[in-house]
C-alpha cells in the first residue's frame, strides 16, 4: 500500500517565489525517484495562502514555511495563520522554514526555549 505524504507550502505575502516553487518542484521530482525505484511512498503538494486557503483545511504531514522576498510580514503574521500552525501541531504535523519563515514559527511559541536557525542577515533581531 502507498503512503501518501500530505505537503504544503505557506506562500504568505512576500514568499520567496523562487523558494515556494523549488520546494514544489524539489517533491515532483522526489516523486519521480520513488516511482523509478519502485517504493510506495507518494508526495502530494499545496501550495496555500494564509488568509485564503486556511478554512477547512485537511490533515497535513509537513507544513514548510519559505523564506522571505521584501517586506515584513514574516515580524507580523495573522493570528489566524498562527492557530493554524498551532493547530496542526497539536495533530503532529511537522512544521519547518527556511531563513525568514522561521520567524513565523517562532510567533507560534513552537520555538520557545528552542534553538532555531535563520537567515544570516537576521539572525541578530530573531528573539
Amino acid at each position: 500500500m502507498t503512503k501518501h505524504v500530505q505537503i504544503t507550502i505557506i506562500d504568505y505575502p512576500n514568499a520567496l517565489q523562487s523558494a515556494v516553487q523549488g520546494f514544489k518542484e524539489l517533491f515532483f521530482l522526489a516523486n519521480r525517484i520513488v516511482i523509478e525505484s519502485q517504493l510506495e511512498v507518494q508526495f502530494s503538494v499545496k501550495v496555500i495562502q494564509p488568509g485564503i486557503d486556511l478554512d477547512g483545511m485537511s490533515q497535513n504531514d509537513i507544513i514548510i514555511l519559505p523564506p522571505n522576498l521584501d517586506g515584513d510580514y514574516y515580524y507580523t503574521p495573522q493570528p489566524k495563520l498562527l492557530q493554524y500552525l498551532n493547530e496542526a501541531h497539536q495533530k503532529g504535523t511537522i512544521l519547518c522554514s527556511a531563513c525568514a519563515g522561521a520567524f513565523i514559527l517562532a510567533k507560534t511559541g513552537l520555538l520557545n526555549n528552542r534553538v532555531a536557525t535563520t537567515h544570516w542577515q537576521l539572525a541578530d533581531v530573531m528573539d
